[in-house]
C-alpha cells in the first residue's frame, strides 16, 4: 500500500516537493526519488550513479519530499569541506533553501535546534569532539541523515568511520551518496553496506586482507546508473554523450613505484611519507612564519586585485597556509604512526577556525589536545582520562572508573544527574597533569609541538587552562580570556600542587575543617578548587603593575605566588569556603572591577569567622584587593601606607588634563556598573512584588519616572560630548582594566 501511494504522488507533480520549487528534474532523477526511494518508510539507501548524474538533487528532493509528507523533520548531510556552502547554496536556489551550515560556533551557541536542517562538514564532525558529541542522534533527534561523498567512510579513515558509525546506525534514514562505492576492494565495499543495513549486511572485520567473495546489494539498498544508460521523458534522447575508454600503460620511476607496492607495510609508508613532508613540518618556527606571512600577503593582495569574496579567500589560505599552522606535526622515522594522520586532520579543520584570529589562546587549545592524544598514545593516561581532558561526555561507567581511581566519593564530586561537577574536573586536570612523569612528558611535547626553547611551569599552566575552562567558556565570555590570562601567568600550579598530594573529598566546609587541623591534603584541594573559581570569574587575575597603580591590590603577585599564602591562613580559608559554595559554572559571574562584566552572581567579602562584610545596606562585594589582604594582613597594610604617602606627596603636584579626563572616565564606567548592578538587583526583588513584598522595589510610579528621566537626560549629555568618527586611541595600561 506505502508503494501504490507513493507512486501515485510521483505521478501527480501538483501535490509534490517539485511544485513548490523552480526545479526541474531529469527523468533518471525522478525515477530514483519517487521509484526507488520514497516507497521505502524507512529508507537505508547507497546512491552510486555516476559523477554528474545529480545525486544532491535527488537527496535534496526526497528530503524535500519527506518533509512534505510530515514523515521528516529534522536531517542534517554529512559532507566534505569543500562541498558544504555548495550544499547550502543548491537548497537556497533550487529547493527553497532552509539549510544551514554547522559549524563550532553552532554549538559553542547551543544554537542546534534553532533550525531542522543542517549540512556539516566531515572533518570538522571528526576531529571536534563538541561538535561530534552535539550531532549525537540520541540529543539531536535526527530523521535523516545524509552522507556525501561516502567512500571517505571507510575504516581506512578512522576519525571518518567513526562519524560515519555514530550517525547511521542510531538515526532511523540513512541515504549514502558516492560514485565510486568499491574501489576494487570488496573489503571496503562492504563496510560501507554495512553502514547502510547493519542488519542484513553484516561487519566484514578489522582485516582488509580477509578473502570476501563478491556481493551484489539488491535493489532496496543499492542503486547505480552509467551516463550511458540515461536518457530523457521520452525515453530515447540520451542525456550525455557517448564515450569510450582504453587503458595505457605508463611505467613508473622506481622510487614513485614503491609507493603503490602493496607490500609495503604501514610502518614503512608512514617512514617515506615523514621523509617527504619532513623538511616542511621540521621548519623552525621563524621558518614557518614567514612562509605563512608570505602567503598571506600574497592571498590578501589577490583579494583586491582579482575581487575574490572574503570566503573563496578563506578556502585559498585553506588549501596551503594551515599545513604550516600544524606546528605539533615533527615527523621523523620514530614518530608514532598516527602523528601524520592527526596533524593533517588538524590542517583539514583549519577552515573552520581559520575566521577566527590565531591568537595564543587558540594555539593553546590546539596543542593542549595534541598533548593529551600524545600523553595517550603514550600509555601515561587513561582512555577515561583522555575523555575528561576533552569534554567529550563521560558515561557512568567513565565516572564510575575516575571515582574509582581517585579514590572520591562520588556524592561529593557530582550533580545531581550523576555528572562530574566542573571544579572537581578541573582539580583532576590539575592532579594527573602535574605528576612528575606525565609532566615531563608533557613539557617535553609543548616544547616539540610550539618550538619553545623552554616552558617554565607557570607558562605550563596555560595549556592546562584551556582545557580547564571548556564547561564554562561559553556562558562566562567575558571573563574567559582574563582567567586564560590569569592561568598562563601560572594559574593554581603553586609549589605545593608539584608535590605528592591527594584530593581529598567533602563538601567545602568539611574540606576546609581538615585544612585548618592542618592537612597538606586539604590545603592543597581547597587551594585548587578555589582558585579555578576565582580566575574563572576574574576575581583574580594575571600580575600587572597597573593594578597597584590604581589601587586595585597592595602589592604584586602572580596567581600562585598569591594562591599559596592565602590558602595556608585561616582567614583564606573561610573564604575559599564561600567561594566554593557560591561558584556557579551555568552564570555569567564576576566583580565589575575596573571594567563593565556581566555579572549574574558576585563572591560575598567574609570576615576570619566566615561571616558576610556589611557595607552599608547590603553585602561586601569580594574584590581582588581583599584576596591580597587575606593572604597577607601586615604587608598589605603597610604597601597600603606607602601608596597613601606616594598621593600625598604627588597631591600638590599639577595633574595634567588628560590624566584628569582618564580618571573621570575610569569613575563614570564604575559607577554606570554599579548602577546596572542594583537596577539587576531590584527586576530580582520585583518578582516577589505584591506578595510577599508589599513595596514595590522601584518606589511609586513617580519614582521610576524620576529615574527614567534621569537616565535619558545624561544619554543626552553623552551624545553632546561624543568623540569625533576617528578619536586618537586612548591609553589602555592593562588588557584587563578595558575589558568590556
Amino acid at each position: 500500500m506505502w508503494t501504490q501511494w507513493m507512486n501515485a504522488a510521483a505521478t501527480n507533480a501538483e501535490s509534490s516537493a517539485m511544485a513548490a520549487t523552480p526545479l526541474k528534474p531529469y527523468a533518471h532523477q525522478t525515477t530514483a526519488v519517487y521509484g526507488a526511494m520514497l516507497p521505502q518508510p524507512l529508507l537505508r539507501f547507497l546512491l552510486a550513479d555516476e559523477p554528474g548524474t545529480g545525486k544532491t538533487i535527488m537527496a535534496g528532493l526526497y528530503l524535500r519530499e519527506m518533509q512534505r509528507l510530515g514523515l521528516i523533520k529534522r536531517a542534517i548531510i554529512v559532507c566534505p569541506a569543500n562541498l558544504a556552502t555548495k550544499w547550502v547554496d543548491d537548497f537556497q536556489r533550487l529547493l527553497g533553501g532552509g539549510l544551514r551550515q554547522l559549524t563550532s560556533a553552532t554549538v559553542r551557541e547551543d544554537a542546534l535546534n534553532s533550525n531542522d536542517l543542517w549540512v556539516v562538514s566531515l572533518e570538522l564532525a571528526a576531529v571536534n569532539p563538541a561538535v561530534q558529541d552535539a550531532i549525537r542522534p540520541d540529543k539531536a533527534g535526527w530523521d535523516l541523515v545524509v552522507f556525501d561523498e561516502a567512500h571517505r567512510l571507510t575504516p581506512t579513515a578512522a576519525g571518518f568511520h567513526q562519524v560515519g558509525r555514530l550517525l547511521a546506525k542510531n538515526t532511523p534514514r540513512a541515504l549514502l551518496m558516492t560514485a565510486t562505492p568499491h574501489r576494487g576492494k570488496e573489503w571496503l565495499f562492504r563496510h560501507l553496506l554495512h553502514l547502510v543495513d547493519p542488519e542484513i549486511y553484516p561487519d566484514p572485520g578489522s582485516d582488509p586482507n580477509v578473502e570476501l567473495s563478491a556481493l551484489r546489494p539488491g535493489p532496496i539498498h543499492f542503486l547505480r546508473r552509467m551516463k550511458e544508460d540515461l536518457v530523457d521523458y521520452d525515453g530515447t534522447t540520451r542525456l550525455f554523450k557517448g564515450r569510450t575508454a582504453h587503458n595505457h600503460s605508463v611505467p613508473l620511476r622506481a622510487s614513485r613505484a614503491r609507493l603503490h607496492d602493496p607490500a609495503a607495510n604501514a610502518a614503512e609508508m608512514v617512514r617515506r611519507v615523514a621523509t617527504s613532508f619532513g623538511d616542511t613540518f621540521n621548519a623552525s618556527r621563524a621558518a614557518r612564519r614567514r612562509s605563512y606571512i608570505r602567503d598571506a600577503e600574497q592571498y590578501n593582495a589577490a583579494l583586491e586585485r582579482d575581487g575574490l569574496s572574503m570566503p573563496t579567500l578563506r578556502q585559498l589560505q585553506a588549501r596551503r597556509i594551515p599545513l604550516r599552522l600544524v606546528v605539533g606535526a615533527v615527523i621523523s622515522e620514530d614518530a608514532a604512526p598516527d602523528t601524520l594522520p592527526a596533524a593533517i586532520a588538524t590542517a583539514q579543520s583549519a577552515r573552520h577556525i581559520s575566521v577566527n584570529p590565531w591568537r595564543d589562546a587558540a594555539q593553546d587549545a590546539m596543542t593542549a589536545r595534541r598533548m593529551v592524544g600524545h600523553l595517550l598514545a603514550r600509555g601515561l593516561i587513561s582512555q577515561t582520562f583522555a575523555t575528561l581532558a576533552a569534554e567529550d561526555g563521560l558515561t557512568a561507567d567513565d565516572v564510575n572508573v575516575l571515582v574509582a581511581d581517585f579514590g572520591l566519593e562520588r556524592r561529593s564530586v557530582c550533580d545531581p544527574d550523576g555528572r562530574l561537577t566542573p571544579l572537581w574536573r578541573a582539580l583532576l586536570i590539575v592532579h594527573t597533569l602535574t605528576r612528575p612523569h606525565i609532566f615531563v612528558e608533557a613539557k617535553r611535547f609543548i616544547r616539540s609541538d610550539r618550538g619553545f626553547g623552554q616552558v617554565r611551569d607557570e607558562r605550563y599552566a596555560g595549556f592546562l587552562g584551556v582545557l580547564i575552562d571548556l564547561p564554562w567558556r561559553a556562558v562566562k565570555p567575558d571573563t574567559t580570556d582574563v582567567a586564560r590570562r590569569a592561568w598562563r601567568n601560572g594559574g593554581a600550579l603553586t609549589p605545593e600542587v608539584f608535590q605528592n598530594w591527594t584530593p581529598v573529598v567533602g563538601s567545602p566546609e568539611s574540606v576546609r575543617l581538615l585544612a585548618d587541623d592542618g592537612d597538606h591534603n586539604a590545603v592543597t584541594t581547597l587551594m585548587v578548587l578555589a582558585g579555578t573559581a576565582l580566575m574563572a570569574d576574574a576575581v583574580l587575575t594575571r600580575d600587572t603593575g597597573s593594578k597597584v597603580d590604581d589601587g586595585r591590590v597592595p602589592y604584586r603577585a602572580t596567581p600562585p605566588a598569591l594562591l599559596s599564602p592565602w590558602a595556608a591562613t585561616a582567614h583564606g580559608r573561610r573564604q575559599a569556603q564561600t567561594v566554593l559554595e557560591t561558584f556557579d559554572p551555568t552564570k555569567a559571574g564576576g566583580t565589575g572591577e575596573g571594567r563593565s562584566v556581566q555579572a549574574d552572581y558576585t563572591y560575598l567579602h567574609v570576615d576570619p569567622q566566615g561571616q558576610p562584610i556589611p557595607d552599608g545596606a547590603a553585602l561586601q562585594t569580594l574584590r581582588e584587593g581583599h584576596l591580597f589582604e587575606q593572604a597577607d594582613p601586615d604587608r598589605s597594610a603597610k604597601e597600603r601606607r606607602k601608596l597613601r604617602a606616594a598621593q600625598a606627596a604627588t597631591a600638590g603636584r599639577t595633574q595634567s588634563r588628560e590624566d584628569r579626563n582618564e580618571q573621570r572616565r575610569i569613575d563614570l564606567l564604575d559607577n554606570l556598573g554599579q548602577a546596572v548592578s542594583t537596577v539587576k538587583n531590584l527586576i530580582t526583588e520585583a518578582a516577589d512584588f505584591p506578595n510577599p513584598l508589599k513595596e514595590h522595589p522601584m518606589g511609586s510610579r513617580a519614582d521610576w519616572q524620576e529615574v527614567r528621566e534621569n537616565v535619558r537626560a545624561l544619554e543626552d549629555l553623552l551624545i553632546d560630548v561624543r568623540p569625533p568618527a576617528e578619536p586618537h586611541p586612548g591609553r589602555t595600561p592593562d588588557a584587563d582594566r578595558t575589558q568590556t
